[in-house]
């Protein structure tokens, strides 16, 4: 296969999990990879996704293992926030790169 068709192969590779299977999960991914972490009200206000609906994304997404919750200090007390985890950066990365590598090869 030629460069650009082992880019797709790499991009079919990633794509073919169930959290890269919904642009919504997929946005919330590049979200939070370019945050680093969100709460959750500003993850919704970001995305554009009612809260209903980014629980129901964001719980897949902890169950496939690419994002965690976790509570931080701030000055107004504890909140919760979302992150990517080590393996959800890398996948969000693998998938950038496989994306970004097919408009250099056309």
């Amino acid at each position: 296969m030629g460069g650009g068709l082992d880019l797709l192969a790499e991009l079919r590779e990633v794509l073919a999990s169930r959290a890269f299977l919904n642009a919504q999960r997929i946005l919330i991914l590049i979200a939070l990879y370019l945050a680093g972490r969100l709460m959750f009200t500003e993850l919704s206000k970001v995305t554009g996704i009612g809260k209903g609906a980014l629980e129901h994304h964001l719980g897949v997404l902890i169950g496939e293992g690419l994002v965690v919750r976790r509570y931080y200090l701030t000055l107004r007390g504890p909140r919760l926030f979302l992150k990517l985890t080590e393996k959800g950066k890398v996948e969000v990365e693998k998938m950038l790169e496989a994306m970004s590598g097919l408009g250099r090869d056309c």
